[in-house]
């Protein structure tokens, strides 16, 4: 009796499978009666594959949207205005001051301020590199006037 269940057991773990399996071959026809074998992922050329993917669309993003406005200013603008609209209608004053849109955790920035953060830069950065032409040129200069060699050309006599 007791090799009888036994028996029983092992029948029903073998139809337990094949109904597993009928159900695989069903959605992934019939290659997928043998089972998942070797369907280990390399981890480290799809980690790789997802950052260069990921880094190459953040620079495909920034080329698209330079000399645009992104969708946040765009979004910043819209509620300045509606922000403007409402105050004048509700207090009439003879000049109204700019009106900053109020959102949580950012701070709205005009576009006046934009504009004059882009000139300072570009105005330190020319800087910058008519001083690293300055120095090259200096040191140009030093190595022309510089100490003469130790050694020197000797001529010989017939």
């Amino acid at each position: 009796m007791a090799g009888r269940s036994i028996e029983d057991k092992a029948v029903t773990e073998i139809l337990k499978d094949t109904k597993r399996a009928a159900a695989r071959a069903a959605a992934g026809g019939p290659q997928s009666w043998r089972g998942g074998q070797g369907k280990e992922v390399n981890k480290r050329f799809l980690n790789n594959t997802v950052l260069s993917t990921v880094y190459n669309n953040s620079k495909e993003k920034k080329k698209r949207s330079a000399g645009r406005l992104t969708r946040e200013d765009q979004a910043l603008f819209k509620a300045a205005e509606r922000f403007k609209a409402k105050e004048e209608e509700v207090v009439e004053v003879a000049k109204p001051e700019e009106a900053a849109s109020v959102r949580k955790g950012k701070v709205a920035i005009s576009s006046n301020s934009r504009l004059q953060a882009y000139l300072k830069a570009h105005k330190e950065k020319k800087e910058k590199e008519e001083s690293k032409v300055e120095s090259k040129v200096e040191k140009v200069e030093e190595k022309k006037s510089g100490a003469q060699p130790f050694w020197r050309v000797v001529e010989e006599e017939d």
